[in-house]
């Protein structure tokens, strides 16, 4: 059942999603902001379908962190997910991550840190593309934009964060494949 709470202008939607293996219960929270001129009766109606359709999506799996998590939260996350130790196989090698993480900190992060990954599409990466073909979008100082290479490769990094999401089940589908 979920608990509603007025917050100012806006509404908290609490559902209870079970607990842990410590027993502490694991609680998923989302906020209802009513759109301006809406009538008490009308954000009564369109609260009531917020919750419902909020408790849904708890209540059948779907990971509600991910839909609120920064495309700069996940390069973090992935980030130390992904640092190279000696004992582990799987890990990204030495100079692939300190590639990763360069490309993310210099060009990605700055233009699409701000990003929801489930708002992330390919019309999002094409823009984010076309930015980078533009004059004056490489650090060095020289004219023109950057390669169609560099392009490519930070647009692979987007992609492999975003199957990265699929993976620890952040995300449904990655909308880049």
């Amino acid at each position: 059942m979920a608990n509603i709470r007025k917050r100012g202008n806006s509404y908290q939607i609490t559902v209870s999603n079970g607990r842990r293996a410590d027993g502490s219960q694991i609680i998923e929270t989302a906020t209802f902001s009513p759109e301006p001129g809406m009538t008490p009766k009308q954000i009564e109606k369109a609260l009531e379908q917020f919750k419902v359709d909020f408790e849904r999506e708890v209540k059948s799996g779907q990971n509600v962190k991910g839909q609120r998590m920064t495309l700069q939260q996940l390069a973090e996350l992935f980030l130390s997910d992904s640092k190279p130790t000696r004992t582990d196989e799987d890990m990204l090698s030495v100079t692939t991550y300190a590639g990763y993480k360069d490309i993310l900190d210099l060009r990605i992060i700055p233009r699409l840190g701000h990003v929801k990954i489930n708002n992330i599409t390919s019309k999002t990466v094409k823009e984010y593309s076309k930015e980078l073909r533009k004059d004056g979008s490489r650090k060095d100082g020289k004219s023109g934009g950057l390669s169609e290479a560099t392009i490519a490769k930070d647009c692979a990094i987007i992609s492999s964060l975003l199957s990265y999401a699929v993976g620890e089940g952040l995300l449904p589908i990655n909308p880049l494949i």
